[in-house]
């Protein structure tokens, strides 16, 4: 673990986090500072939340120090954080990697959006994600199916929150910041095909597994 921290006027600000996220820790505190110089000195202080990326970071005072917190996955997210933003962090990492190698603009998601599911698809080998619109505030508009759904079968559906996708399929995770009508095909981890909103193939960056 590494602590990486800077002052802000009067104030110590803490991030720590797994060490190899020191370039995503840095990245953070600069925005923190961004906040702080946009809303006017002194604005961040104990209980301040920061919207950052796919989650919502919260400064805790502890031992006169303002310690950066995430929400606690492995938890409660909506009740509970941890001064460890690794998992922040990571996800992070991985959604700007996707859309970097793929040169688009990333889209808003919120760790506690809700997302559709065809019921237990989520354990099946091979699935599929697709972005559509929003049905309404607070959906993130992604439906994961199955990749090898027979048509005589009568669908059941589930509603999850976007967090709930760490235990059950993390590798998704990385693609919740492409866009509305791009979908991705999934055998296990390894990437079979990402289709923009023109329905046309696109080529992912070279280290997310693809198949030949």
């Amino acid at each position: 673990m590494i602590r990486r921290s800077m002052r802000l006027g009067n104030r110590t600000i803490v991030v720590t986090c797994s060490d190899h996220l020191q370039v995503q820790a840095d990245s953070l505190l600069g925005e923190i500072r961004n906040v702080e110089d946009s809303r006017g000195a002194g604005f961040l202080k104990d209980r301040s939340t920061i919207i950052f990326g796919w989650s919502l970071l919260t400064l805790k005072l502890e031992a006169g120090e303002l310690v950066v917190h995430e929400p606690d996955f492995a938890r409660d997210p909506l009740k509970h954080t941890r001064g460890d933003v690794s998992c922040t962090l990571d996800v992070l990492a991985q959604q700007a990697r996707i859309v970097n190698g793929l040169r688009i603009e990333p889209a808003d998601v919120d760790f506690r959006h809700t997302m559709v599911a065809l019921r237990g698809c989520l354990q099946n080998r091979r699935i599929y994600l697709e972005r559509k619109l929003a049905a309404h505030h607070g959906d993130s508009g992604w439906y994961v199916g199955d990749a090898d759904a027979t048509v005589d079968v009568l669908p059941e559906y589930e509603s999850l929150r976007i967090y709930q996708l760490l235990p059950l399929r993390p590798v998704l995770m990385q693609f919740l910041t492409l866009p509305v009508g791009y979908l991705v095909v999934l055998d296990d981890e390894k990437v079979e095909a990402v289709l923009n909103e023109k329905g046309l193939r696109v080529t992912p960056p070279s280290n997310t597994p693809e198949s030949n």
